[in-house]
């Protein structure tokens, strides 16, 4: 009885141990499952946090398809007294007649042309002017990125209006008249565009923790002199910054970017300078804006654009700004290229020929289109 008892004990002893092991391992394959399955619930649910915040960073972009732009017939000059394009079409007589470029526009696949526009806007202007209008090209073909600075007091032909200054007729009718009225004189495709205001602009500077830039003493005592002069400080001499490289904060580069000198007055000190001085200054402010992403990943450049979004307009769509962000890294790392158009007092008939106005004359159209269409397309166009 013992040893059958004993052998029954034995028997069950040994059926509970294998049932025990049995278990055991059925545990450790849920344990494993179980984990398996956490991992991924938990990688969905951060890609669907990861996505849901990005469309809400893309959400507060300010976007506009240029469908709905108002045009209007006049606007308001630095003096605030309206005028009419009509009223001044025959006031730069010296001027021969601009012949519009006729012909398609000069394209290039693997070339994205972005107008980047500064605007200055007042309080009840719908559009302001544009104190800036640089054409930013991503050339993936040469793999460089190219800024092409348009001075903003170029003599023109507005499509439908007649002659007036460049940056008129972004005051005329926002991006989409300066869209075609820069087509339809210098016959380059402008694919987007996007605009950011005065405030936008220091704002964003500001995020970045400043910009570092080469300055002289003179370009010092500018930004001095005008944030003084505007009650932005209350001292004469608030930067106190030898010459060389200086940390500019958003209004500080601000009024570099604005900076094309003027004449002493008996109130006022002078400083030398002029437009292609001031657009030289902005194409440095740019090519620095750029290198400074230079050594930046995916995710800080992400956390950047999440602040910077609701300080533009663009008509670019979504699905163009998600490409953008994600080939980011490449382009960043493009050589960069400048030039301003016209050159440096070449190709020009007159800086000043009327008494009233600033105004650029170009003297050969077809160099100055050749010029541009060489610069941004480089051998993909026909010379």
């Amino acid at each position: 009885m013992n040893n059958r008892s004993n052998n029954y004990n034995d028997n069950f002893n040994s059926s509970e141990m294998k049932s025990n092991k049995l278990t055991v391992k059925l545990s450790k394959k849920e344990f494993v499952m179980n984990i398996v399955i956490s991992v991924v619930a938990s990688l969905f649910l951060l890609v669907g946090i990861v996505l849901v915040s990005y469309y809400a960073i893309l959400d507060r972009v300010n976007y506009d398809d240029l469908n709905n732009v108002h045009i209007t017939n006049s606007f308001r000059e630095e003096s605030e007294e309206p005028f009419s394009i009509d009223e001044n079409v025959s006031q730069v007589t010296s001027i021969e007649p601009i012949e519009m470029y006729t012909g398609e526009l000069l394209d290039d696949p693997m070339v994205l042309n972005i107008l980047l526009v500064g605007a200055e806007i007042e309080k009840d202007e719908e559009y302001g002017r544009s104190d800036s209008m640089i054409v930013v090209s991503i050339d993936t073909r040469h793999k460089k990125i190219k800024l092409t600075s348009f001075l903003r007091d170029i003599w023109v032909e507005i499509p439908n209006y007649g002659y007036e200054r460049l940056n008129v007729s972004y005051a005329m009718g926002g991006p989409k008249l300066l869209i075609e009225t820069i087509e339809g004189n210098f016959g380059i495709n402008i694919d987007r565009y996007i605009m950011v205001d005065y405030k936008g602009f220091s704002s964003i500077i500001n995020i970045l923790g400043g910009i570092e830039l080469e300055l002289t003493a003179e370009e010092i005592d500018y930004i001095n002199w005008q944030m003084y002069k505007n009650n932005q400080v209350d001292t004469r001499h608030y930067m106190t910054d030898k010459p060389g490289l200086v940390r500019l904060d958003g209004r500080e580069a601000l009024w570099h970017a604005r900076n094309r000198g003027n004449t002493a007055t008996a109130t006022e000190p002078g400083f030398a300078g002029d437009d292609w001085d001031r657009t030289d200054r902005q194409r440095k402010l740019i090519s620095e804006f750029i290198n400074m992403f230079k050594g930046a990943n995916i995710n800080e450049i992400y956390q950047i654009a999440q602040e910077i979004g609701p300080m533009v307009r663009t008509n670019f769509k979504k699905s163009e700004i998600t490409s953008l962000l994600l080939n980011a890294l490449t382009y960043l790392n493009y050589e960069i290229e400048t030039m301003s158009m016209p050159g440096y007092y070449e190709n020009i008939i007159d800086y000043r020929p009327t008494p009233t106005k600033r105004v650029i004359a170009i003297e050969d159209w077809n160099k100055a289109r050749k010029d541009i269409a060489v610069f941004i397309y480089e051998d993909s166009i026909v010379a």
